[in-house]
């Protein structure tokens, strides 16, 4: 059973009435895929995954029209927070997509068919937040064979199998104390050798940025040089993370389990 917690660039979470598989035991909060416009749920190496279920149902040896539930649509900006089993560290985030084990929590060692791509964990409540890697989603599945490296934006329609990581972000890693480069996407912070005061400057309009930790022997304070919800944000715990966008008034929280002050 997993909960939407937010979309990464604040979409409100889109509700669908769909029809419902034959022998279909369904809870509020179960990870959905969809086959032929009917949904079912969602086991090991999920594909076509849709949303979450919005309240429960249970169907038999054959549905009728009235067989359907209301779905929380589910898209690769959503972030997701499941139980999981095993461990993860810091190093896990923002790594391999990992699957459910089964008993339908998140499994940190087991990458075969894995969906889901972890960005921030709670190790004493045994949950962990991230999103559903794109190809993996109902409107997301890609055919064929594509061979060989592919460097710059894609545009339009792809059509083969992707094999490998895609990357289209701008990654910076920081161990000493000074101003995050403005051209990050992603910025992680290692406070195993000291206390980071980070600043961050001014973006652009819609302009997004995350910021994670990666080592919390020490805290990070990062101070944007405009800050619409406060005037630092600190991670102080393994795993911490933060994603904000810049609009006129400066940087918001779009969601953050760092300490806002």
């Amino acid at each position: 059973m997993a909960k939407i917690l937010r979309s990464l660039i604040g979409d409100q979470v889109g509700i669908l009435e769909i029809a419902v598989n034959t022998n279909q035991t369904i809870i509020k909060g179960d990870l959905l895929v969809i086959s032929s416009g009917k949904i079912s749920k969602a086991g090991e190496a999920a594909t076509a995954i849709i949303g979450l279920a919005a309240s429960p149902i249970t169907t038999g040896g054959s549905v009728t029209s009235d067989d359907k539930v209301p779905v929380e649509i589910i898209t690769n900006r959503t972030v997701l927070e499941f139980s999981y089993s095993g461990t993860f560290t810091a190093a896990d985030m923002f790594g391999d997509a990992v699957d459910f084990d089964a008993d339908g929590k998140i499994d940190p060692a087991d990458t075969t068919g894995g969906w889901f791509v972890p960005i921030s964990f709670n190790a004493s409540k045994e949950l962990v937040q991230g999103i559903i890697q794109a190809q993996k989603l109902w409107n997301g599945i890609l055919t064929g064979n594509i061979a060989g490296d592919i460097t710059g934006d894609l545009s339009g329609d792809v059509t083969g199998d992707l094999t490998g990581k895609v990357f289209s972000q701008n990654i910076s890693s920081y161990s000493a104390t000074g101003v995050i480069a403005i051209t990050d996407d992603v910025a992680r912070f290692d406070a195993s050798g000291g206390a980071l005061a980070m600043s961050l400057p001014d973006g652009v309009d819609g302009q997004v940025i995350e910021l994670y930790c990666l080592d919390a022997s020490n805290n990070v304070v990062i101070t944007p040089v405009s800050f619409d919800d406060g005037t630092t944000i600190t991670l102080d715990t393994a795993g911490d993370y933060a994603k904000l966008i810049f609009d006129v008034d400066g940087w918001k929280i779009v969601f953050s389990t760092a300490t806002i002050a």
